[in-house]
C-alpha cells in the first residue's frame, strides 16, 4: 500500500491497488509536466502506485535527465498532487529528484472523459485540464472542486455549523458504498439488457401505440385554447423529442395537442441522447436504428437505476460533465490578459518596486490606469452555482482598451451608478466581495466618495475596502495601476496602486476599518463614520487566513441604543477537564439585553451560544453583566485577556460609573502587555465590539467600535 494517499481527480475514489479492491482501481494516468513546465501537459500512459513510489511509462520524448528517477529501464518516478513549488531542485541526497509531477485518475475515468468529449484527447483540451487542476486545492490527497463527489468524500465539519468566511475541508474518500468500486465503464451486462435489440423480439408495444396514437389524433380535437393546436404533428414531435421527460409529462397534461400525438420510437431512443436522462448510458445514444423496442429499453434502464455499477456510472457520469463545462470555460477565454508579474511561475518578467496590497499573477502597467472617464467593465463565470470575477476591461476615451484576466463579451457587466448625475471621472479603488475560492463582487470607489452598484454577488458575502490614499493629508488619490491575481478561471486577487504628487510610489491603503488579521468584514464594511480600536498587530501570528470580522453595534450605529441596554450575559466554555488547554475557558458568545422602551429592538448576539451536549467534556457557562444605562453608566472600555496570540478567555468590562467586571470572575486579572490587551479609546463612546468568529473557538481578536462627539 502506498505511504502517501493519491485520488482520482475525476471520481474522487482512492488509486490503490489493495487485494480486496478491483484492479481497475489501482491503475491510473497523469496529467504532468516537467519541472516548471507549466504550459507543456502531457498524458502519461498506465501508470502503477508502489509503496515508496509513483512511476508511469517513460516517455522517450521528454528532455530533461529522469536518469536517477528511472525505475526497471521503462519506468520513472512521478510526484502526484503536487501543491506546493519553490523547494530546491535537485533536492540534497539521499532524496531523489523527481523532475515529473502531475495529477492522476484511474484510467478508466480517463476513458469515460475521452467517451463524453474526444477533444479530451486534443493537446489544448489537457492543457486547459492540467491548468484547472493546479487551480484546486488538494487537502489530504483529494483536489477540491466545490463539491462532495457525489457523496463519495465528507467534510471535516458541519457546514451549517461554520461562520461567515470559513470553508470546510474535504476528508478522504469513504467508500461506505459497494457502488463506489465498481468500474465506471464496465456495464456491459447491463447494456445488454436494456439495449433496443434485446427487447425487439418482444410485443411491438411502441407499433401499437403509435397506430392508436393516429386514430385518436383524428378522432379527438384540440382546444380552442391549446397553444399547440395549430402545430403540425412532426414538429410537435420534434419539440417532445427535444425536451426533458418532466417537461414532456407537463405538456402532456397541459396540452390535448402534445398527449394526442403519443411518444414514438424517436422519442424514447431521445432518452438516450446527451442531454436527457439516461446519457450516462452513451453506448446507446449513437445507437439510432430502426429497431423497436426503445420503451422497453427505457423501461429496463430505469428499472437498472439502483444497480451499483449503473449508480457509479451515473456518479461519475455526472462529474465528467461538471468538468467537460469547466475545460469549456476555460477555452472560451484561455489568455489571461495583462503583463506578467515577476513571481516563481514567472520568473523572467520584469521587476516592479512598487509596493501592493497583494501582488499575484498580472499586472496593469501604471502608465495604462484608470485615468479620467474611463469606463470599466467586469466578466463574471459560474463556478458551482456562485459567481466570480474573472476578468476586468478598460476602455478609454480616445478608445483604447486594456483588458485584465479572463474576458467573456457574452457575460460581461458594466458598473451602474445610482444616484450620481453622470459615471464619476476618477476613481480611488474597489469594495469587493470575496470567498475562501476567489473574488466575487466589485463595487467602484470614486474620488467623488461615491459607491457603483454591485457587479456579482456580494449579499451574505465576507467583504474587503482597498483603496489609494494619499498620506500626508488622508484624502483619496486616483487608481494609476490594477493588478490581479487569477487561477485557471477566475480572479483570486485584486491590487490598486496610485502616485502622490510627487511621483513617489505610495501603497494602496486599506480603509480606516483595517484592524489585525484581516480587513474583511460581514456582512458588510463599517461605516468609514465608525472608529474602530483592535488587538495590536504585534500579536497577530505570521500565518493569517481570510475569516472576516463580524460587528455588533449593540448601541446602534450613532449610540441611539445605549440608555435601552439593560444588561450583557457573556457565554464561555470551560475545557478544563480536557486537560489540554492552559487557559481552559473561550469566550463563545456576547448577548445584549434591552429594556421595553427600546421598541421593536431584539436582543443581539455576537457569537453563537453553545450547545448543551451531556456526552461531551466541555462545559458551559453564562455570566450575566448588568449596566445601569437608564443611570448614565455606559462601558468605555474592556480588557481582554490572551494566553494564545488569538482567543481572549477572560474579559475586565469598565464602565464610566468606575466599576469593572470580570468574567469569568475566578480567574486572576494579570494586566501585563503580554497577557492582556487593554481597549480603552480616549475619546468617544463605544458603541460596538467586532471579532473573527470561528466555529471551534469562536471569539479571536476581539476589538470594539466607537463613536466621536
Amino acid at each position: 500500500m502506498p505511504i502517501t494517499d493519491a485520488s482520482c481527480f475525476l471520481c474522487g475514489a482512492y488509486i490503490c491497488e489493495l487485494e480486496h479492491l478491483p484492479k481497475w482501481m489501482g491503475q491510473f494516468r497523469a496529467l504532468y509536466t516537467v519541472l516548471q513546465g507549466w504550459g507543456a501537459a502531457h498524458v502519461s500512459g498506465v501508470g502503477r502506485r508502489q509503496q515508496f513510489e509513483d512511476v508511469i511509462p517513460l516517455d522517450e520524448s521528454i528532455n530533461v535527465d529522469v536518469s536517477e528517477s528511472t525505475v526497471e529501464e521503462t519506468w520513472v518516478q512521478i510526484g502526484l498532487q503536487k501543491s506546493s513549488f519553490g523547494g530546491k531542485y535537485p533536492p540534497d541526497p539521499p532524496i531523489i529528484p523527481q523532475p515529473l509531477w502531475g495529477f492522476p485518475l484511474h484510467n478508466r475515468c480517463w476513458d469515460l472523459l475521452c467517451a463524453l468529449d474526444t477533444k479530451f484527447r486534443k493537446q489544448d483540451t489537457v492543457q486547459a485540464l492540467f491548468d484547472l487542476c493546479r487551480s484546486q486545492p488538494i487537502p489530504r490527497g483529494v483536489p477540491n472542486w466545490g463539491h462532495t463527489y457525489k457523496g463519495l468524500v465528507n467534510y471535516d465539519v458541519d457546514i451549517e455549523r461554520l461562520f461567515p468566511g470559513e470553508e470546510a475541508r474535504l476528508l478522504g474518500p469513504e467508500q461506505t458504498d459497494n457502488a463506489y468500486d465498481c468500474d465506471p465503464m464496465d456495464i456491459s451486462y447491463l447494456i445488454f439488457c436494456v439495449s433496443p435489440d434485446a427487447n425487439s423480439s418482444g410485443t411491438n408495444w411502441d407499433s401499437t401505440r403509435s397506430r392508436n396514437t393516429r386514430q385518436k389524433l383524428r378522432s379527438e380535437a384540440s382546444s380552442n385554447n391549446d397553444p399547440f393546436r395549430l402545430l403540425p404533428p412532426e414538429l410537435i414531435i420534434d419539440i417532445l423529442v427535444r425536451s426533458q421527460s418532466s417537461d414532456v409529462a407537463n405538456l402532456r397534461l397541459a396540452s390535448r395537442s402534445m398527449f394526442n400525438v403519443g411518444l414514438p420510437e424517436k422519442f424514447w431512443s431521445s432518452r438516450f441522447w446527451p442531454g436527457h436522462e439516461l446519457e450516462h448510458i452513451f453506448e446507446l445514444a449513437g445507437t439510432q436504428t430502426p429497431h423497436h423496442g426503445w420503451r422497453s429499453a427505457y423501461d429496463q434502464a430505469r428499472s437498472e437505476r439502483s444497480n451499483p455499477a449503473m449508480r457509479n456510472r451515473r456518479r461519475v457520469w455526472a462529474l465528467a460533465c461538471q468538468l467537460r463545462d469547466l475545460v469549456a470555460l476555460r477555452l472560451e477565454s484561455p489568455l489571461c490578459h495583462g503583463s506578467p508579474c515577476k513571481s516563481f511561475f514567472n520568473p523572467d518578467a520584469a521587476n516592479d518596486d512598487r509596493v501592493w496590497h497583494t501582488a499575484q499573477a498580472n499586472i496593469c502597467p501604471a502608465s495604462s490606469g484608470f485615468w479620467p472617464a474611463t469606463r470599466v467593465w467586469v466578466s463574471l463565470v459560474v463556478l458551482s452555482d456562485k459567481s466570480y470575477v474573472s476578468g476586468l476591461r478598460l476602455a478609454h476615451n480616445d478608445g483604447e482598451t486594456i483588458q485584465l484576466g479572463y474576458c467573456h463579451p457574452r457575460q460581461e457587466f458594466s458598473f451602474i451608478w445610482d444616484g450620481c448625475s453622470g459615471s464619476p471621472h476618477s476613481f480611488v479603488g474597489f469594495q469587493v466581495a470575496m470567498d475562501a475560492r476567489g473574488i466575487r463582487g466589485l463595487r467602484l470607489l470614486s474620488t467623488e466618495g461615491a459607491r457603483s452598484c454591485w457587479v456579482g454577488d456580494h449579499e451574505g458575502i465576507p467583504k474587503k475596502a482597498i483603496a489609494c490614499m494619499n498620506p500626508t493629508n488622508e484624502q483619496p488619490e486616483s487608481i494609476r495601476a490594477v493588478k490581479g491575481g487569477f487561477d485557471a478561471l477566475k480572479m483570486v486577487s485584486i491590487s490598486v496602486h496610485s502616485f502622490d504628487h510627487n511621483g513617489k510610489t505610495e501603497r494602496g491603503e486599506e480603509n480606516r476599518a483595517k484592524s489585525g488579521e484581516s480587513a474583511v468584514w460581514y456582512p458588510d464594511i463599517p461605516d468609514p463614520a465608525l472608529r474602530l480600536l483592535g488587538i495590536r498587530d504585534e500579536r497577530l501570528v505570521r500565518c493569517l487566513d481570510h475569516v472576516p470580522y463580524s460587528m455588533c453595534l449593540f448601541g446602534g450605529d450613532n449610540g441611539q441604543l445605549l440608555p435601552c441596554l439593560t444588561h450583557m450575559v457573556v457565554w464561555i466554555i470551560d475545557r478544563s477537564a480536557l486537560g489540554i488547554y492552559a487557559d481552559h475557558t473561550y469566550i463563545w458568545a456576547i448577548e445584549f439585553h434591552y429594556n421595553s422602551s427600546a421598541d421593536g429592538v431584539q436582543p443581539m448576539i455576537l457569537g453563537r451560544i453553545p450547545e448543551e451536549d451531556p456526552d461531551n467534556s466541555e462545559q458551559r457557562s453564562s455570566y450575566r453583566v448588568s449596566i445601569d444605562s437608564h443611570g448614565g453608566e455606559r462601558i468605555c472600555g474592556v480588557d481582554a485577556l490572551y494566553e494564545d496570540h488569538r482567543s481572549p478567555f477572560a474579559l475586565t468590562f469598565h464602565t464610566n460609573h468606575g466599576r469593572s467586571i470580570q468574567v469569568p470572575p475566578e480567574i486572576p486579572s494579570i494586566v501585563s502587555d503580554y497577557f492582556t490587551e487593554m481597549l480603552r479609546p480616549t475619546e468617544g463612546t463605544i458603541v460596538g465590539f467586532f471579532s473573527v468568529l470561528k466555529h471551534n473557538i469562536v471569539f479571536q481578536n476581539l476589538g470594539l467600535a466607537y463613536i466621536l462627539p
